[in-house]
């Protein structure tokens, strides 16, 4: 995908070859779309399946089957519960425990149903309920303390509640503080640990064999199937495309050291390019699709002022960008994100994956568009220093 002269249409090329022009681009990759598969030793010697749960092999059957998975997070827990019914035993290979709260989830009764129907306000009130709970739970995320205790307590009687071995509840505390990585809810992964039917191994996997497992500890446990539950490459945005902006700029080349977007959505130098779910705007409580909702008319209103200077493109601007970040970087360093190692986190301990704080700060930021924040410039002129030429508000 480039824009190399520094003018639209932008052009874009297919893996099939295909080259399509466009003057507006808009990427909903997101930040969950490229899986991560960890580096193992002596992988491709496994001899059975191997596949990670974001690319599931369908042809593949674990009825009768010594199923290891590896990995202990978001992904995991969605498919261990089930997974652990089909297989003959599951393996379930853990480096770090994770914090589980309990899903407050149940089936809808007649009678709420009668309400919603007759009270359509009653449905947004409940809405609204849920919301607020979990915008408190953003904060906690970020820098009130005394909420996070509030929530280690919860996950630490959840996991009680769940699970009777004392020993077994040793190995599924978290060590690390609550929030500081990816916080689930969950009501059947604990029992599907307890049970007969799956093995918790808390040690790291030194290499997989021909036909199972080996732990550094130089124990071996057969396998049949293995299934990586290992998550994303969340901070690779937009990877594996190829992006070229003005002059020829490369976003992999901008983006280096850390990738950032104005508001998450504009990267300077790369006119009529939009990201959603783009650096920054990912959470740690509450819904994406919020904060998407909010992006979709942020870009809609940007749209809007290119449609209406035909002729032009929109840009950020490099120092409104540049101060943006500097306060984001600087707020991202008190949150509880930066207390460990996680995948929000970069290897340089950057964190360009989540927004520090509430949903509605960010809608509210994203609300209008500011004219001194973007600058619409000639298709022909696209150079940095050219002058604008008229304004979002003309």
């Amino acid at each position: 995908m480039s824009n190399t002269r520094g003018q639209v249409p932008w052009t874009l090329v297919t893996n099939s070859n295909e080259t399509i022009t466009c003057d507006v681009v808009v990427s909903a990759v997101g930040q969950l779309s490229l899986p991560h598969v960890p580096v193992i030793a002596d992988a491709d010697t496994f001899q059975g399946p191997r596949f990670h749960s974001a690319r599931w092999d369908r042809s593949v059957s674990l009825r009768g089957k010594q199923v290891a998975v590896i990995g202990t997070g978001a992904s995991a827990i969605q498919f261990v519960p089930h997974i652990a019914q089909e297989a003959e035993h599951v393996t379930l290979y853990q480096r770090t425990a994770p914090w589980i709260l309990p899903k407050w989830d149940s089936r809808y009764g007649v009678l709420h149903d009668r309400v919603s129907e007759l009270l359509p306000m009653a449905l947004r009130l409940e809405r609204f309920a849920v919301w607020l709970i979990f915008e408190l739970l953003a904060v906690t995320l970020v820098d009130a303390k005394p909420l996070s205790r509030v929530l280690g307590a919860i996950a630490r009687r959840h996991l009680h509640r769940q699970v009777a071995s004392p020993s077994l509840r040793e190995q599924l505390m978290p060590s690390d503080a609550p929030g500081c990585k990816r916080v689930l809810f969950s009501n059947d992964y604990y029992p599907a640990i307890a049970s007969d039917r799956v093995s918790l191994v808390p040690k790291a996997i030194a290499e997989l064999c021909d036909n199972g497992v080996k732990t550094v500890d130089g124990e071996f446990r057969p396998a049949d199937v293995v299934i990586y539950g290992t998550g994303f490459r969340a901070t690779d945005f937009l990877a594996p495309m190829s992006v070229r902006g003005s002059r020829g700029v490369s976003l992999a080349e901008v983006w280096k050291t850390q990738a950032y977007a104005y508001l998450g959505i504009t990267v300077p130098m790369f006119p009529n390019l939009f990201l959603l779910y783009g650096p920054n705007t990912n959470v740690g409580s509450g819904s994406i699709l919020y904060m998407i909702e909010s992006q979709v008319r942020h870009i809609a209103t940007l749209i809007k002022a290119v449609a209406a200077h035909p002729g032009h493109a929109i840009d950020v601007r490099t120092e409104s960008a540049q101060r943006y970040n500097t306060r984001l970087r600087r707020r991202l360093r008190r949150s509880v994100w930066a207390l460990c190692a996680s995948w929000y986190r970069t290897s340089s301990g950057e964190i360009p994956t989540n927004w520090p704080g509430p949903t509605l700060v960010y809608r509210l930021l994203t609300r209008k568009p500011h004219s001194g924040d973007y600058v619409l410039r000639n298709v022909g002129r696209l150079k940095v220093g050219d002058p604008a030429e008229p304004s979002l508000a003309d």
